[in-house]
């Protein structure tokens, strides 16, 4: 019995061994190289073919008439219809590619560009004119509502200084003051007084009022060429004044404005704050 097996399968791995090597091809084909390139039909028919003959392939089946054949070879006219169709059906899709870009740009400038109905005027955010008095101001919105009724006004109060002086900052005691008093003798200087009010200044030195700040920059240089280094300008009194506001004005409200600031002079134009 062991015998038996024993040739058996002896038998059945020399037949393996056989089908695997190709000695049994011929009884049994395997489909493996290189029986299967034995099977191969007309092999030598087959021919690489470059990347763009697919596009090539396609051209020629969209336009037939290109490829087609004269119908007597040895005619030379024949070729010719056949030829020129060619050239035309070849430049046909170019135009036409040409001519759907330059639309599409011409839509995209179209586009792009805005009409002109929707372009909206230019308005001029915020103007500010003046210093005016109380009564000033009464005149010049009087004259904005006649002309310009529709105008968006609003005031803004203004702190004026009325009067100027010039002086040495307080110095902190009577002793201090007096000390700076024979200082400033001592250059020459004889116009002054010892501030001794209540007020912040108590105990300062004043060296002049003056109406206008043009006036206290005089006198402060006079001063600083006789050697006085601490003196110094500041308001000494204050007053209220008015400034016009003006909002959202167009070329036209503009034009009525400059017409107002003709009658007062000594107003100046700004931008608000």
């Amino acid at each position: 019995m062991l015998k038996f097996i024993f040739w058996t399968l002896l038998l059945v791995n020399g037949a393996l061994f056989g089908y695997h090597q190709g000695y049994l091809d011929s009884f049994i084909p395997s489909g493996r190289e290189p029986a299967r390139l034995a099977q191969q039909l007309n092999a030598g028919k087959i021919r690489l073919l470059p990347a763009n003959a697919k596009a090539a392939n396609a051209n020629a089946t969209d336009h037939p008439a290109a490829v087609k054949p004269a119908d007597n070879p040895a005619d030379p006219a024949a070729g010719q219809p056949a030829a020129k169709a060619d050239t035309t059906d070849a430049a046909t899709p170019a135009a036409a590619m040409d001519a759907a870009s330059a639309a599409m740009a011409e839509t995209k400038t179209d586009a792009g560009a805005p009409p002109a109905a929707d372009k909206k005027p230019e308005l001029l955010a915020c103007t500010e004119i003046g210093n005016f008095s109380e009564a000033d101001a009464g005149r010049f919105e009087a004259r904005l509502a006649a002309l310009m009724p529709d105008a968006r006004l609003s005031r803004r109060l203004i702190r004026e200084a009325s009067s100027y002086m010039v002086f040495i900052p307080p110095q902190g005691s009577k002793e201090s003051a007096d000390r700076k008093v024979e200082q400033l003798r001592s250059l020459g200087v004889t116009d002054f007084y010892v501030i001794q009010d209540q007020s912040d200044m108590r105990w300062g030195v004043s060296l002049g009022i003056f109406s206008s700040e043009e006036s206290a920059k005089k006198r402060l240089e006079q001063l600083k060429q006789q050697g006085v280094r601490t003196a110094r300008i500041g308001a000494r009194s204050t007053i209220s004044r008015v400034a016009v506001q003006l909002r959202a004005l167009d070329a036209a409200g503009r034009e009525k404005l400059e017409t107002i600031k003709a009658d007062f002079p000594q107003q100046q134009q700004r931008n608000c704050l």
